[in-house]
């Protein structure tokens, strides 16, 4: 959308996230979910709406899916919150055997 000062995702306002970056209910629960597992902030919401809206963007895609909000809160940098890399997972597979290193959440929608 070609709005007036706004030239990247980062740039977009509470406001526009509301009308560009609004996922569906099955990513709202996983988001919903991610914020209270990992109890990060309303800035933090934002912040990974809006490397959501870029994942989209990237893949052409209209809508931001849930897939694109998990790889977005993996992203996300927790501030010593979480010490080993953390892994954003939609469908919850067994990997923490053969990655000893990495946090998984699993944020199941099912």
């Amino acid at each position: 959308a070609d709005i007036p000062g706004v030239y990247c995702n980062a740039q977009m306002s509470s406001k526009l996230l509301s009308l560009y970056a609004r996922p569906d209910d099955k990513g709202l629960a996983l988001l919903k979910n991610a914020m209270n597992r990992l109890n990060l902030s309303a800035r933090a919401y934002d912040r990974i709406l809006k490397v959501a809206r870029t994942i989209a963007d990237l893949e052409n895609s209209d809508l931001i899916q849930p897939l694109h909000l998990a790889e977005a809160i993996g992203y996300r940098n927790l501030g010593g919150i979480i010490q080993k890399k953390t892994i954003v997972h939609y469908f919850p597979p067994n990997l923490h055997h053969f990655l000893p290193n990495y946090n998984f959440i699993g944020l199941d929608l099912q």
